[in-house]
């Protein structure tokens, strides 16, 4: 008989520091045994080689994550020439060695190259063979790993940002501002191909996903067995604009009814082209300011977070020009607004690290 799940009473967002060396799930796993809570889950999943940001949703606010992946992300990458893997990065099986030539090592040359992709631009990305992408239901880096590389098909992303931070003879380390679905190991593999030469993705660190930065997150070391978790604003996180209700639609919420627009309070958070930006790389704003705006102001099919009192209750969708909303998620006794005020205000600092 399956052991019945008692529950915790943990509803929230985590931002981690992901260490090099631990998968996603890895975290996912050292977060259940200290919490007891069976109901995690990440948003975005970060590769073993790489650390950073990794957003984990905790109980009922799993029921988040798809939309926390949506955002844009920030990485500073290491990109070794000279050489290809297996597995497009470093922890892969050499396959091929070229020459790398003196203009790689040219810094302006470096940052010109960079500065002339196009950006924003729409590029067609094959994902690497050692990917978690299912094709027919079987997993492209297990079917790699039995020597029956699936053949995958390219794919649509987005990549709005590139800055050289450093560059040496053999060597870029870069800042990209990427869609969501994109590959930085594809990125290094393609640019080496596009030098005449071979690359592979040396190290990846996650600077920023949607309006979450790497400033507010905690470290796995940093949280012990039975304290609290250090929760960021949810609200905050999702970037949405905010509908603020009273208790009547709250029950309404909470039953999963339409509401009606124009009775309702309005507040928008920033992001996107009113975010700064920071050495040729916009990334989102460190702090989000709420601003009026009015049903009338909402695309269609704009997504917005509900809020009553200092919880957040529901995600709901305006459809049409209708001034009605619908729900696309509601959330079990919702997630509290407000921000770890250890962290909040660490966004606003040099996201540059060394790589």
């Amino acid at each position: 008989m399956a052991r019945k799940r008692i529950p915790t009473g943990l509803c929230g967002i985590l931002a981690v520091d992901k260490p090099r060396g631990m998968t996603s799930h890895d975290v996912v796993n050292t977060l259940r045994r200290l919490t007891k809570e069976r109901r995690i889950g990440h948003a975005g999943t970060l590769d073993p080689l790489a650390t950073g940001l990794l957003l984990v949703c905790v109980g009922p606010a799993t029921r988040l994550a798809s939309f926390l992946m949506s955002g844009s992300k920030v990485y500073e990458a290491r990109i070794c020439f000279g050489t290809a893997t297996t597995t497009d990065d470093g922890e892969g099986e050499i396959i091929r060695s070229c020459e790398v030539s003196g203009e790689v090592a040219d810094a302006d040359f470096a940052a010109r190259y960079l500065a002339e992709l196009g950006l924003p631009a729409s590029v067609l990305q094959l994902p690497p063979a050692y990917s978690a992408i299912k094709r027919d239901g079987v997993t492209s880096y297990k079917a790699a790993r039995a020597g029956e590389a699936l053949e995958l098909e390219p794919r649509e992303v987005e990549l709005t940002g590139a800055r050289l931070l450093e560059c040496g003879h053999d060597y870029w380390c870069v800042r990209l501002m990427t869609s969501k679905g994109f590959y930085v190991r594809s990125f290094a593999r393609d640019t080496g191909d596009a030098l005449g030469t071979a690359a592979h993705l040396g190290a990846l660190r996650r600077m920023a996903s949607g309006s979450v930065r790497v400033e507010q997150a905690c470290t796995l070391d940093s949280l012990e067995e039975g304290e609290p978790l250090p929760f960021i604003d949810p609200v905050a996180a999702l970037g949405l604009p905010v509908l603020r209700i009273d208790a009547v639609q709250a029950e309404r919420v909470k039953n999963g009814r339409a509401l009606t627009l124009v009775a309702a309070e309005f507040a928008s958070l920033e992001q996107g082209s009113g975010a700064a930006a920071e050495n040729g790389v916009v990334l989102p704003p460190a702090a989000l300011q709420p601003e009026t705006v009015t049903p009338a102001a909402l695309q269609p099919r704009c997504l917005m977070s509900v809020v009553h009192e200092q919880t957040l209750l529901a995600l709901y969708e305006r459809v049409g020009s209708t001034g009605f909303a619908h729900p696309r998620v509601v959330i079990p006794g919702g997630v509290r607004i407000g921000y770890n005020t250890e962290t909040a205000n660490k966004g606003a600092g040099d996201v540059r690290r060394n790589l």
